[in-house]
């Protein structure tokens, strides 16, 4: 029983960030493409950071 409560738990947790990150958490279940969608989005702006501090410190060299 106390494993349920824990799961319960953690769940509202992740439900809860979700939210903040500005997720429907009504439509969970169709939001697993936009949430893919957001972590592909952070890694490619991150990606393009690193590409231009690369090619910054390349040009002054």
């Amino acid at each position: 029983m106390r494993y349920r409560k824990i799961i319960h738990e953690s769940m509202d947790e992740c439900l809860a960030t979700l939210q903040q990150l500005g997720f429907d958490t009504a439509h969970v279940n169709d939001g697993y493409g936009r949430a893919l969608d957001f972590v592909m989005d952070g890694v490619i702006n991150t990606l393009g950071t690193i590409a231009t501090a690369i090619e910054k410190l390349m040009l002054n060299n």
